[in-house]
């Protein structure tokens, strides 16, 4: 198993398949240090947060990164997050 961050969207996304809540989402284009990243934050929600390293402005001002989400049925489905100075907007 690898290293990967998880991901909160705000709200969590609704499956296509069976219309449950997603439960989980993770993705590999972070620091993959088990990091949470919540939507509208700069800063991972762990205590790892105060590291400079673990930012998401270190990525650049803006960018884009992909993460997958499962349903309580695992169905996966992939998103893509963007980022705006610094924060995770959409």
């Amino acid at each position: 198993m690898g290293m990967f961050d998880r991901y909160e969207p705000g709200p969590m996304p609704v499956c296509a398949v069976c219309h449950d809540t997603m439960t989980e989402c993770q993705g590999k284009d972070g620091p993959n240090a088990l990091l949470t990243w919540k939507q509208g934050d700069m800063l991972p929600v762990d205590e790892y947060r105060d590291d400079p390293l673990h930012r998401l402005d270190a990525f650049g001002p803006s960018g884009r990164f992909s993460f997958a989400c499962w349903c309580p049925n695992d169905h996966r489905t992939n998103f893509v997050g963007e980022i705006e100075d610094g924060r995770w907007v959409r």
